[in-house]
């Protein structure tokens, strides 16, 4: 089943709706989408936090002989990706995690907040969660149809 995750990417401070699809299509060369990813955090619908352990590239996209050509063209790729085992994380961690991802315009863009004030009550949420439910109470995540479908 294809579900809405979070991608967090704390090196360059960004968050991304992600539809699972993304797991199994890409875009770049094949060396990029591995290293992309490196730093990259996956928290999905149950809060666990989880890193790429390894994308493998798999060949291009497409089931006909022109669809793959122009897959390799593009450089769309299909990728098997491997999660780390749930990280342990505590509940400040997650937190600052969250808010160094989530408190950046780029990121308040791809959550289509609907407003700047919105958004700072998200943030605002987040700061305020006592526990690991009351945080995922906040997390808003959009219809896979509205997230990134792949990486």
């Amino acid at each position: 089943m294809i579900h809405t995750v979070i991608l967090l990417l704390p090196d360059i401070k960004q968050a991304y709706p992600l539809s699972t699809l993304a797991f199994t299509q890409a875009q770049g060369s094949k060396k990029k989408i591995a290293a992309s990813y490196k730093q990259a955090l996956i928290v999905d619908r149950n809060g666990r936090f989880r890193s790429f352990k390894e994308i493998e590239v798999l060949g291009p996209l497409g089931n006909s002989f022109s669809r793959r050509i122009l897959s390799c063209l593009t450089g769309s790729w299909q990728i098997r990706v491997q999660l780390s085992a749930s990280l342990d994380y505590s509940l400040e961690e997650a937190k600052r995690l969250l808010i160094d991802c989530m408190d950046s315009p780029i990121s308040a863009d791809n959550f289509d907040f609907e407003s700047l004030s919105a958004h700072q009550k998200f943030i605002e949420s987040i700061r305020a969660a006592t526990s690991f439910d009351t945080l995922l109470q906040g997390l808003v995540l959009s219809a896979p149809e509205n997230s990134l479908d792949l990486l």
